[in-house]
């Protein structure tokens, strides 16, 4: 992060504190609180951050309860009965919208759990840190990391948030689900040990019927930042490749914007090739991902679906964030389990993918 980011990143955020005092004054003196009980566990992050964050609250031991508070693209993987109570924001309406932030804040001001984490950390004082304030009950999060905060802001609204802020080896545990390991071990008082779980019978119901009839591979080409796309006609090229040596369909998965770029391309799908990007909900991604002979998929959602229904995996990233998200440590993956990085993701070759396969 730059100095000018920083300095922006800290006015943002004391504007957006400011404001939010003014209505937690309103809460004291008009709203009541209704005890839950148990322990609620907030993380706004994306797709890929919750099936980290899912794949960690189905390891707590028996008896221990948990709620969870969520983006609103999230909530399809927590519909489950397996879990207890989840709520779920608009988190970029959150940011954007004052008078819906007001809302949600007056809403929340009425619970009383017996704990409160933040599963990705303290960060900034704009998503957990702020929804949080308005919540009853003892507040935990990890230190933050990674130059994701101004350290300024830090100092002074952890100490205003939290009860509790948790030091911990930043070396020793790289990697998100070794993070909320250490998260929820201090919590609880355990000494679990996370793994990688098969998250096949927890989406059972999604995975009744498959979806696509022929044999298939998955190409999932879309990411949160144009940094972490290879490039579309790498991938068409790949597809190709692919479809010609293992006589599967090539399917490729994304957003709508992830279309564009296919009609938009130099190099052309072939004739059989499925383009479901814009189409699919979060239900279908998993359920095409499952059934699929194999996925590759840039540094997004697609990449952790994949792993975590046990699937072989090839993703292609930069180093940006390197062995916080993936790869997985050594320790927890399987050899069907490749990831591909470059300082620059453009500079990893088809070559160097097919040889992975």
């Amino acid at each position: 992060m730059t100095l000018t980011h920083q300095i922006i990143k800290t006015i943002f955020t004391f504007i957006l504190f400011i404001f939010d005092s003014f209505t937690l004054l309103l809460t004291k003196i008009f709203s009541k609180k209704t005890l839950v009980g148990q322990t609620l566990a907030i993380n706004l992050g994306a797709l890929g951050d919750n099936i980290i964050f899912l794949n960690s609250v189905l390891q707590l031991e028996k008896g221990e309860k948990i709620s969870v508070l969520i983006d609103q693209n999230s909530k399809e993987i927590f519909n489950n009965k397996a879990l207890d109570d989840y709520y779920y924001i608009n988190r970029k309406k959150y940011i954007q919208n004052i008078f819906y932030r007001f809302r949600i804040n007056i809403f929340f001001s009425r619970y009383k759990f017996n704990k409160v984490i933040t599963a990705r950390g303290s960060r900034n004082g704009i998503y957990e840190d702020s929804i949080i304030r308005f919540i009853g009950g003892e507040k935990i999060a990890l230190q933050s990391d990674y130059n994701a905060n101004s350290l300024i802001s830090l100092k002074l609204i952890d100490k205003f948030v939290y009860h509790k802020i948790i030091r911990y080896d930043l070396y020793k545990n790289i990697h998100e689900l070794q993070r909320m390991n250490v998260l929820i071990n201090q919590t609880f008082h355990n000494t679990s040990k996370f793994k990688i779980l098969n998250l096949n019978p927890y989406f059972n119901k999604i995975l009744l019927k498959r979806r696509i009839k022929e044999k298939y591979f998955v190409l999932n080409i879309g990411a949160g930042k144009p940094f972490r796309k290879w490039d579309v006609n790498k991938y068409i090229l790949l597809g190709n490749k692919l479809e010609n040596q293992l006589g599967i369909t090539p399917v490729y998965c994304g957003l709508d914007e992830d279309s564009i770029r296919i009609q938009k391309s130099v190099i052309k799908i072939s004739k059989n090739s499925l383009n479901l990007c814009g189409k699919t909900s979060i239900d279908d991604l998993i359920n095409i991902i499952n059934f699929s002979e194999l996925t590759i998929s840039n540094d997004s959602a697609g990449a952790h679906i994949s792993i975590m229904l046990s699937k072989k995996t090839i993703c292609i990233k930069s180093n940006f964030d390197k062995n916080r998200f993936l790869p997985y440590p050594v320790h927890l993956v399987n050899s069907n389990i490749k990831t591909l990085s470059n300082k620059n993701i453009q500079d990893i070759s088809i070559d160097k993918v097919l040889s992975e396969i």
